[in-house]
């Protein structure tokens, strides 16, 4: 029975010990790589495309609704096309998303 504990003891040491040697490499290997050039590159070109995004929805937010109601139509559809745009965005961002190789 003492041999038995004694080889868990053992396999137990040996196994928690390459663990903390696992999590130093990688975490030496991370600290030294950091980011490639195209992984920046995507987040850059994702970061202009989601401030375009904005910056085009932002302009036509203040307008919209009264050359709306100039041209007869009701509040219930101007928030329909503010709302149907987020659900496209929505919908959409996990397809193109799958398209992003990071």
């Amino acid at each position: 029975m003492e041999a038995i504990s004694k080889g868990v003891d053992q396999v137990q040491d040996s196994s928690s010990s390459s663990r903390s040697e696992g999590l130093l490499v990688s975490s030496d290997e991370d600290s030294k790589n950091g980011w490639t050039k195209k992984q920046i590159l995507t987040a850059i070109t994702l970061s202009l495309m989601y401030l375009a995004q904005a910056i085009s929805f932002g302009i036509i937010s203040p307008f919209y609704p009264s050359e709306a109601a100039k041209k007869g139509a009701s509040s219930v559809v101007v928030g329909l096309v503010f709302g149907v745009f987020e659900l496209v965005i929505f919908i959409t961002s996990p397809i193109y998303g799958s398209f992003v190789s990071v």
